[in-house]
């Protein structure tokens, strides 16, 4: 079947069309769903010649023939050894990602390119990146692959092979249909506001529990630890963000305009001020390291911190008003709580923007 389409057989084509459509059309769909945006979408029919030409051209140096097939011996460098043109001379994914990385750089000349797959094709990536290294020593040091674990569910592994399987358009669907049971409730959010916050918040929410563990370990997705507005989960981050422009609102909906604050001793702040305060240094060093480590789920850990701190400080302390107070020390105070509900409301709208997750102004 695979020589008949690489030789474009008129007899197959039509039906190998349709059916290349069903599957773009699908993950077309995910993508749209997610806010996930490519610069260029790169297909096997425009690498597979040109990547079957690299092979023949390196049989005797790169590659050698072996039982009519054509191999890349990574046993010579602790790997192993793989096919990359079978005896039908028909060229294997092997071939077609030796060209696809070349087409890419040519396209963009990249210092480091990175691959993400699951951690199935971790063996094969290496062989991949010895042959690419060897071929043209301008990859040398500049290809990384990241193989990330699996995703189970509660009845085990995803596996389409044995039928448990879930599609991930429809778990997210799944996941905000969810969220629309709770958001009907809101009686001050309009029908058009609860079907966007419902969209928002699942996807979000289905994002975050894959986002928050080490990416190289397998995910036990928990669907009603994803969706609670409790723990380590983005509704959670999403709510305690609505909550800082919930204060904000109030705020400006009293006064007529912000204050600045003016000659705060900050000797005069409480535990919970205080433990807020010295989080917000921490978050360009944790991007950074986040980015050093390829781990998203590390910025996940800060700003769950940093949400649990401003909730702690949210429900031990008034805001807004605080009778106890004389009015003159009561508005400096004020205006440094505002200040920190504002910081604290930035740095989970911009960490969440860095997961690729919305932060909503209601909830």
């Amino acid at each position: 079947m695979n020589v008949r389409i690489y030789s474009e057989d008129k007899s197959l084509l039509d039906v190998w069309r349709k059916t290349r459509k069903w599957s773009l059309d699908y993950y077309k769909g995910f993508e749209k769903r997610l806010g996930i945006k490519y610069d260029r979408a790169f297909f096997e029919s425009e690498v597979h010649k040109k990547g079957k030409r690299v092979i023949e051209e390196n049989i005797g140096t790169i590659f050698k023939q072996s039982r009519g097939a054509v191999i890349f011996e990574g046993g010579k460098y602790g790997l192993h050894d793989r096919v990359f043109l079978t005896r039908l001379a028909t060229p294997t994914y092997e071939a077609k990602d030796i060209y696809l990385q070349k087409l890419k750089m040519k396209m963009w000349p990249f210092d480091l390119q990175i691959i993400t797959t699951a951690n199935e094709q971790n063996e094969y990536f290496k062989v991949i990146f010895k042959a690419l290294e060897l071929l043209d020593p301008i990859f040398e040091g500049k290809l990384k692959h990241i193989g990330f674990g699996m995703v189970q569910l509660k009845s085990g592994k995803i596996s389409s092979r044995k039928g448990r399987i879930i599609g991930a358009v429809e778990l997210i669907d799944v996941t905000i249909d969810e969220i629309k049971k709770i958001v009907v409730q809101r009686a001050d959010l309009d029908g058009r506001e609860k079907e966007r916050v419902a969209e928002v918040v699942g996807v979000g929410a289905v994002k975050y529990s894959f986002l928050k563990t080490n990416p190289l370990k397998d995910i036990k997705f928990e669907f009603q630890e994803s969706i609670s507005r409790e723990g380590n989960s983005g509704p959670y981050l999403q709510y305690t963000y609505a909550r800082t422009r919930s204060v904000l609102r109030k705020f400006e909906n009293s006064v007529s305009s912000t204050s600045k604050i003016q000659n705060f001793n900050v000797k005069h702040l409480n535990s919970e001020e205080m433990s807020l305060l010295r989080s917000f240094p921490r978050f360009s060093d944790v991007v950074s390291d986040a980015q050093d480590n390829y781990s998203p789920n590390i910025l996940c850990n800060y700003l769950y911190d940093l949400a649990q701190k401003f909730n702690t400080f949210y429900n031990a302390h008034r805001i807004l008003d605080d009778k106890s107070k004389k009015e003159d020390e009561f508005k400096k105070r004020r205006d440094f709580r505002l200040a920190l509900t504002v910081s604290t409301g930035q740095i989970l709208k911009n960490g969440l923007n860095l997961l690729g997750i919305q932060a909503p102004e209601k909830m």
